[in-house]
């Protein structure tokens, strides 16, 4: 399933819970494990990308789960900032780097995050 959006997320959710299923997103591919193999729903995160947030007064950018590294670093040259650190696969989605702790950010979220939203089932998103 390729999602559009949060509300379409968190029913694919809902629906997986409901048939005692697991949800699972999956990425660019760019680990090299089975982590993202399941018997349940399959979520790709491609229709979830889009135009990153700049916040120049606080230095944050927010930034959709689907949108990828490259995608991310174009948006952010062209308004004259970087990330701090970044892994070496550019196709991979800000998901991805975030779930999997990208490169020297350690496990968990990279440092800076600052936020995301997370989905649950039944019912809705808990904060985004």
């Amino acid at each position: 399933m390729t999602p559009r959006g949060v509300d379409e997320v968190v029913a694919a959710v809902d629906q997986a819970k409901n048939r005692g299923l697991r949800a699972r997103m999956v990425g660019a591919g760019h680990s090299f494990t089975d982590v993202a193999l399941t018997d349940g729903i399959l979520l790709d995160p491609a229709l979830l990308g889009g135009t990153a947030e700049i916040d120049a007064d606080a230095l944050t950018v927010t930034v959709s789960a689907g949108t990828t590294l490259h995608d991310l670093n174009l948006q952010l040259e062209d308004a004259g900032y970087a990330l701090t650190n970044t892994g070496g696969g550019s196709a991979q989605t800000a998901a991805g780097a975030i779930s999997t702790g990208t490169h020297g950010t350690g496990r968990g979220a990279p440092p800076g995050l600052r936020g995301r939203c997370r989905g649950r089932a039944p019912g809705g998103t808990t904060s985004c």
